[in-house]
């Protein structure tokens, strides 16, 4: 898979995209993650990952998201229309 890996940039946005078979998942990562949390506010990112996701209810694609120490992801699988408009509603 990483020879397909092709690199294109959307704006000033940075995409990575590779062809394969199979559904289309797509997704998009900040880079925030635990790790850049003080004491105090620990767990927030987390918080906010639920947040964003928590509005769009259920859908019959699959979305979920992830905070791990670096990165923030939302991702999910489904349609060409699905995917889209889970890009624009997170």
């Amino acid at each position: 898979m990483r020879g397909n890996l092709k690199r294109t940039k959307l704006g000033d946005v940075e995409t990575f995209w590779a062809e394969g078979s199979g559904p289309l998942t797509a997704g998009f990562t900040f880079r925030v993650g635990v790790s850049d949390e003080t004491i105090p506010i620990r767990g927030i990112t987390h918080m906010v990952e639920h947040l964003a996701l928590q509005r769009l209810g259920r859908q019959p694609y699959t979305y979920n998201g992830l905070v791990d120490h670096l990165r923030t992801t939302f991702f999910a699988t489904g349609s060409i229309v699905e995917i889209s408009d889970f890009l624009r509603a997170v």
